[in-house]
């Protein structure tokens, strides 16, 4: 399974800038990275001996998380760091698809740093 990953800081700025910025039926979604539930697991336990265990999906829970659909795509722009979803079709849109966790995976190292500089691990 793959989780977008945001702090608390992270989701209270991105309201703040929508709030700011947003015109009239925009939709502002943050350009974030994105980790397995077995990586952030890895990471966390960090070679101690903890044992895993897979439980599988629970009924209605989803592999992958999307934060813009297909048929939205053609309406997202960049701006700021965000991808805007706009009432109208863009000519140029700044994407070609779904925005899905899947697509941004960061490595157990990229991960490792965000979660030390985020106080949750100790370097």
């Amino acid at each position: 399974m793959t989780r977008f990953l945001i702090s608390l800081d992270g989701a209270v700025d991105s309201l703040l800038t929508t709030l700011h910025s947003a015109n009239r039926g925009e939709v502002y979604v943050p350009i974030i990275p994105s980790a397995t539930i077995g990586d952030i697991a890895d990471v966390l336990i960090d070679g101690r001996d903890i044992e895993k265990v897979y439980t599988g999906k629970i009924l209605g829970e989803k592999m992958d998380e999307v934060l813009i659909t297909e048929d939205r795509a053609s309406q997202v722009i960049l701006r700021d760091g965000f991808y805007v979803v706009t009432p109208e079709v863009q000519a140029r849109p700044a994407l070609k698809g779904e925005y899905n966790s899947k697509d941004c995976l960061i490595s157990k190292e990229q991960l490792r740093e965000i979660f030390v500089k985020l106080g949750l691990l100790v370097k």
